[in-house]
């Protein structure tokens, strides 16, 4: 069960109340449905089934990829359905009925390709992100939740790809690629609309032409780049690509080289001939579950499915990464291991996943003597410094409640969440770790807070005030602030500026007033780190003041930020002098100049700097422009004496003729007649 992610609400997996009763006796229609018969039943049972589906969790019923049908699979209710994945993939169409369910709310499920790893991605390892879009946005999501990945990003488009490039510059680790992914290399248009794009047989309007190139000559290309054999996460989201992708992986063989594949599932487009939208729609459901269970039986050849939904996401983990995991689990007699799909009892355990580092030692839970820890400890490569995810194995009671909280089912303020009171015990666990310098383990804490804080704001069963929900933004703010001094400790500049800013204004885009919920003199201490890590890591003195700057208007006593502020204006003012010293150039350095003596030589001085002598009368030198002399000092003179400013008047003519070209030169036409009128008499 994914924390704060689950599809059935915390409560209902945890008592055997009314949920639970509904989702056993839909189990058991499932189960006893074999003639086709009970249809409107098992369809008004499909948000507790698709919900329990998910993770595989239907009492009594394990899914099966490529499995035909037998006595004991009921799934032979829809026409022509041979499998499991056939069945299914028409029973999860979203229809307005599962749309609105907020078990299967689509955003929901999408959440679930941030959760945790099981196993952890190796650190360093290599991702192949298809279908990055225009801003690559989950690739920055897993950067910003620290997951340490060499990062292929493949964008086919050319409008995309650019806005791509201008998102992604300057983050680390990223690499970007021109071109899509597919079973076979070739040319092909894309229509793109707003933020989607879709592959379409030949030129049309809203099209452009891009690049696919087959995966086989091109997955080899990225690993020899990063200098690796394997790939560490498979991540697509290329509206209906994921299909040719994953054929391609596998005739190749090299899908048995990726450990984690992870996917959003689209429908088909139907192109033939259809009587109406109604048998279009169906066609198209036709075809596209054609292809979405020809894609399962490939993975199922070498992995195993872990979470996920036809037309959704889904995770898929290859097979002996996982059997990896249960050995070691097994291997340790400290370890509880709740099987796949079951439902705990009472006296059991029930997994929590959270963000943990690895090699934690294992120590008991409060609220229960038979409470361990299993931190799921294999995980491929040696430590180096990266984080990892484990699983948190918390005691059911006898009610079936957990323990180790408060929370006893049923609608409750969120200070009694059992997610909330995680919160606080990242935080304060997170806040011991700093106090010892451990400041890796303390980000871990901190990240896992804003997960969890996150999920909470998504809780139904909690009964939300405006007090409470500006609680748990007061948790996130103050979790971003606290990583902000530990990127600081860390001198990770960028990371120290970005969750410092998070802390003032939230992690909303664009911000939301809603989320300023920092005191004043926490706001004073996220404007002082931000502004140390741009003078010590950016040397952006400028924007160090601006920030020590306003943390003295929260905070006008503070003697650290006094201190710091004078110590960036002397540094200021340094640059300064600096900048003065360059622009004298040579002068500065002159012997001749420091005693008085000047830079000239007494030959210079004595040459005849008269120049060439002036006409007497005036000569015209082009059109509209005669060099007329006359006395200077005069001139001069009967200006001031007409009150008229030289230099302003040609100031005023410099501005007109920049500001205003059209009436310059109709000035300057008058002028020149006025003048030639003036010479000819």
């Amino acid at each position: 069960m994914l924390l704060g992610l689950t599809l059935v609400s915390l409560a209902d997996a945890l008592d055997l109340g009314e949920a639970a009763r509904r989702l056993e006796g839909c189990a058991q229609l499932l189960l006893e449905t074999r003639d086709g018969g009970r249809h409107e039943e098992l369809m008004a049972c499909r948000v507790p089934l698709l919900g329990s589906l998910h993770e595989d969790q239907i009492p009594g019923y394990s899914y099966n990829a490529t499995e035909e049908m037998t006595d004991q699979k009921p799934l032979q209710t829809i026409g022509s359905i041979k499998t499991d994945c056939d069945f299914w993939a028409s029973y999860a169409a979203r229809d307005r009925h599962v749309e609105g369910s907020s078990i299967l709310d689509f955003m929901r499920l999408a959440a679930y390709r941030y959760a945790p790893f099981d196993p952890p991605l190796r650190p360093n390892g290599t991702a192949l992100y298809i279908g990055a879009h225009r801003g690559g946005e989950d690739g920055l999501e897993f950067h910003r939740r620290g997951v340490a990945l060499q990062m292929h990003l493949f964008e086919p488009s050319p409008t995309f790809f650019r806005s791509l490039v201008r998102s992604l510059h300057g983050v680390p680790g990223f690499t970007l690629h021109n071109y899509g992914l597919g079973a076979k290399t070739r040319r092909a248009f894309l229509r793109v609309r707003g933020t989607a794009s879709r592959v379409v047989e030949g030129s049309e309007e809203d099209t452009e032409a891009v690049l696919i190139r087959s995966t086989a000559e091109a997955i080899p290309e990225v690993l020899a780049q990063s200098r690796q054999s394997s790939v560490e996460l498979l991540h697509v989201n290329c509206e209906g690509c994921e299909y040719d992708v994953v054929q391609g992986l596998g005739d190749t063989g090299q899908l048995a080289r990726i450990s984690q594949v992870q996917l959003a599932t689209h429908l088909m487009d139907y192109e033939g001939p259809s009587a109406d939208f109604h048998e279009a729609v169906s066609l198209s459901l036709q075809v596209s579950v054609k292809r979405y269970c020809a894609m399962h039986r490939t993975l199922s050849q070498t992995h195993e499915r872990a979470w996920g939904l036809p037309w959704v996401w889904e995770r898929w983990t290859k097979r002996n990464k996982r059997e990896e995991l249960t050995a070691t689990a097994k291997s340790s007699p400290r370890a509880f291991l709740v099987k796949w799909g079951q439902r705990p009892k009472p006296g059991e355990v029930n997994r929590l996943p959270v963000f943990r580092l690895r090699d934690v030692p294992m120590a008991p839970i409060e609220g229960g003597s038979q409470a361990m820890v299993d931190w799921g400890r294999a995980m491929a490569g040696p430590m180096t410094g990266g984080y990892s995810v484990g699983f948190q194995l918390t005691p059911l009671g006898p009610d079936g409640d957990l323990t180790a909280h408060d929370f006893k089912g049923g609608p409750h303020p969120v200070e009694k969440d059992p997610i909330f009171n995680l919160c606080t015990e990242n935080r304060e666990k997170g806040n011991k770790l700093v106090q010892e310098g451990k400041f890796e383990e303390a980000i871990a804490r901190y990240s896992e807070m804003i997960m969890q804080s996150r999920a909470l704001e998504g809780e139904q069963d909690v009964q939300w005030t405006d007090e409470g929900r500006d609680s748990v933004r007061q948790l996130r703010a103050a979790a971003y602030l606290n990583l902000s001094l530990c990127f600081l400790k860390l001198k990770q500049w960028q990371h120290c500026v970005n969750t410092a800013t998070r802390a003032l204004q939230g992690d909303k885009d664009p911000p939301d007033p809603k989320e300023n919920v920092l005191p004043p003199e926490k706001k004073a201490k996220a404007l002082f780190r931000r502004a140390l890590a741009q003078k010590d890591g950016f040397e952006k003195l400028d924007e160090a003041v601006k920030d020590l700057k306003t943390a003295l208007e929260y905070v006008p006593e503070d003697k650290s930020i006094q201190q710091e502020l004078q110590r960036v204006n002397q540094a200021l003012l340094k640059e300064k002098k600096k900048a003065d010293k360059k622009l004298s150039g040579f002068l500065s350095d002159s012997k001749t100049v420091k005693s008085g003596e000047g830079i000239f030589s007494e030959s210079d001085r004595q040459r005849d700097t008269s120049g060439p002598e002036l006409p007497a009368d005036p000569v015209k030198v082009r059109d509209g422009l005669w060099l007329v002399p006359k006395d200077e000092d005069q001139d001069a003179k009967e200006a001031v004496e007409a009150g008229i400013d030289l230099d302003e008047l040609g100031r005023e003519i410099n501005e007109l003729r920049e500001d205003k070209p059209e009436v310059f030169s109709e000035l300057r036409e008058k002028m020149k007649t006025m003048i030639e009128a003036h010479m000819e008499r």
